[in-house]
């Protein structure tokens, strides 16, 4: 007999895991968290998803090969790793998809970021059908959030955040010169948000400098100055800057001390995980360096939703759920139904027999069908 596949969610985030850990294990994460799964890996969260017979097994699996990665014992990625399967990963997902989960309630970003992870493990290999049909679903929870409800209406991002942040550090927005370090969603969404604050000069400094230019084109269309520079020319960028915001994936620090001249005051936002700061940055003279938390704590108190918004979106939320689990439902049950079907059409099956078969395909049908028919009504009364 074949064994029950579960939808297997594991993830470490702001909540069980704090960011000096999270940045500990953010490089081994992606690459042995989600073997044959997906990987999702932001600023708040490190998350996995996959397909396994036995969801403690598969968390005991993770969490040995990300520890030992990571230099770390198994025991201190287990105690911090949430666990769930079934249903509640599959809720779990699409409430991170509509934003239900982020810091920011309804933060724009964490669509994109999900929808990029989804890519990039359709590219490494051939992904599950269980899993793309998960995320075709979250994708499309998160998008009828954001287009139906309070939650989509002036909702806010991780930039947003970051660029309050630097402008209460900044003496003057309008005068400053800005090095942005990527080219990512963070990064993309922090110099967006800087333009709409006054920010009228920049640099992009990406590893692909066609996904930098493609950034500074955006932000030139917004009415500023902007030149994309190669890689090379990090270091130049960084020592003619007055704002400098890191948002690179890179594994390791690509800023450092010795990269900024000491004197001119200069503001160092550091919104990577792992971080591309080096700390020893903040010992420059003149230099204010700018963390995660940092940035974290602001957005923490500039939450705009309202209970009827988030209610809005946990019935959306809710709905997706049920399609995916029935969808779930009828992909596990057709194997049996269609060998209960080849045993009704064989010679010789006696009418009784046709019917006790014609019964059990019956029930397996209801069974599936029956597990969220309530909650889809639910979801139609938000369309």
């Amino acid at each position: 007999m074949t064994a029950e596949m579960h939808i297997v969610g594991l993830g470490l985030d702001h909540r069980t895991a704090g960011t000096p850990f999270r940045e500990q294990v953010a490089a081994a994460w992606e690459r042995e968290a989600a073997d044959g799964g997906v990987a999702l890996c932001t600023c708040l969260r490190l998350e996995a998803y996959l397909v396994a017979d036995d969801p403690a097994r598969c968390a005991a699996a993770v969490a040995g090969s990300v520890s030992a990665r990571a230099g770390l014992q198994p025991a201190d990625v287990a105690v911090r790793l949430a666990v769930r399967s079934g249903r509640g990963a599959v809720n779990h997902l699409f409430s991170v998809a509509a934003g239900l989960e982020s810091m920011i309630v309804g933060e724009r970003q964490i669509l994109g970021q999900l929808r990029d992870a989804w890519g990039r493990a359709r590219e490494a290999e051939p992904l599950d059908p269980r899993l793309d049909r998960l995320f075709q679903h979250a994708v499309a929870a998160g998008k009828r959030v954001r287009r139906d409800t309070g939650l989509g209406r002036g909702a806010r991002s991780v930039g947003d955040a970051a660029a309050d942040v630097l402008a209460r550090n900044a003496l003057e927005l309008g005068d400053a010169a800005v090095a942005i370090i990527g080219a990512g969603s963070v990064a993309r969404a922090t110099a967006i948000s800087l333009g709409r604050r006054g920010v009228r000069r920049f640099a992009v400094v990406n590893r692909s400098l066609d996904r930098g230019a493609r950034l500074a084109a955006d932000l030139e269309r917004h009415g500023s100055r902007c030149e994309a520079l190669p890689w090379e020319r990090l270091t130049q960028a960084a020592a003619a800057a007055d704002l400098i915001v890191c948002a690179t994936s890179a594994p390791g620090y690509v800023l450092r001390p010795g990269d900024l001249p000491g004197g001119p005051r200069r503001v160092v936002a550091d919104l990577a995980l792992p971080r591309d700061a080096d700390p020893g940055v903040a010992a420059v003279p003149g230099v204010t360096l700018i963390d995660l938390d940092a940035v974290w704590s602001h957005a923490a108190g500039s939450v705009r939703s309202t209970p009827v918004d988030v209610a809005d979106a946990r019935a959306i939320v809710a709905g997706r759920v049920d399609a995916y689990m029935r969808w779930m439902a009828e992909r596990e049950a057709a194997p049996a139904i269609e060998d209960l079907m080849r045993r009704m059409r064989r010679p010789g099956a006696t009418p009784d027999a046709r019917r006790a078969l014609h019964e059990r395909t019956m029930a397996l049908k209801r069974r599936a069908r029956e597990l969220t028919g309530p909650r889809m009504e639910l979801d139609a009364a938000h369309r």
